[in-house]
């Protein structure tokens, strides 16, 4: 595959500006090959809308918000085994892990319909702020994904806590419990939870499986960086999800309410035009979707020659 230079031509796509829908991504040609294909019934578009972010420092950059209403059903689940185990070796259990949290199915029973929410951020604004040097080597790939993490983990935070705040339901965040710090979690502990009202559970907590959520919502398995490798993802997806109070009536201006007040808000004028990169289609090295593709950027500046894929 010849690369694309996807510097303004991105930005230019009718369809919103990340490459993130394989089928509408016009600039990247083959689509990707695989069994993968959209596949939810009932699901109904909420909300859809590149936002625009300015971090602290000044940075500004844009993320793409969407929701959907799915019919709670539909939601896939990881196995019991899966559920307790894919954690690996991480460090920071809390009452809101695996093992602490209720499974999905037995949470809200009465509520049918259940809000999927995506966020999601190019990775060309970490290759462009977290690694701004051409010849910048040094934990390139660690300083990249951190940054895009701690932007996706900070938003995904204050939206749950907005959403809980404007009473539109019980919300599932991403990461660990929000109620306290691992270290003084004392449901990990055997005692009960000390802050219940704070409490929180992730996706991932309660069973959801999101990369096939990600494969049912857009026909591609949700990007990873592989070791090995010399590309970056082109995008990185945060899921979140909500149990309606009553229902998902209102459910696009509650969000339209939490993007426009947000900290973080500017105009989506105030981004720039991101840096120049070249995109490529790369063969998945290892894992459960070994030998499929997904879309990555090669580095520019720190990969001395154009690759192909």
């Amino acid at each position: 595959m010849t690369d694309i230079d996807l510097g303004q031509k991105k930005r230019e796509l009718a369809v919103h500006k990340l490459p993130h829908l394989v089928h509408e991504r016009e600039a990247c040609e083959p689509s990707i090959d695989g069994p993968w294909t959209p596949k939810l019934e009932m699901l109904i578009p909420i909300y859809t809308e590149e936002v625009g972010y300015k971090t602290g420092s000044g940075n500004a950059m844009s993320l793409l918000i969407e929701a959907y209403r799915v019919d709670r059903s539909q939601i896939p689940l990881l196995t019991d085994y899966e559920h307790v185990s894919f954690c690996g070796d991480c460090k920071g259990s809390s009452g809101g892990c695996p093992g602490f949290a209720p499974r999905f199915e037995s949470m809200k029973p009465k509520c049918d319909d259940f809000v999927v929410v995506a966020i999601s951020i190019d990775m060309i604004w970490a290759i462009m702020y977290a690694t701004p040097k051409d010849g910048w080597l040094g934990r390139r790939i660690l300083k990249q994904l951190m940054y895009s993490d701690r932007i996706t983990e900070s938003y995904c935070k204050r939206l749950l806590t907005f959403l809980r705040g404007a009473n539109a339901g019980f919300p599932l965040g991403a990461g660990n419990c929000m109620g306290c710090r691992p270290k003084f979690c004392t449901v990990i502990r055997g005692k009960k939870c000390a802050k219940p009202r704070k409490r929180t559970y992730s996706m991932e907590a309660v069973g959801v499986d999101c990369d096939e959520l990600h494969i049912m919502l857009y026909g591609e398995p949700l990007p990873w960086y592989y070791k090995g490798t010399s590309k970056m993802m082109t995008y990185m997806t945060r899921y979140m999800g909500l149990f309606p109070k009553e229902s998902t009536i209102g459910m696009a201006d509650c969000l339209e309410g939490f993007v426009t007040k947000d900290k973080s808000y500017a105009g989506i004028t105030e981004v720039p035009e991101p840096r120049e990169a070249t995109i490529s289609l790369m063969e998945i090295p290892s894992g459960f979707y070994k030998g499929g593709h997904i879309y990555v950027y090669n580095d520019p500046g720190l990969i001395s020659k154009v690759e192909q894929v």
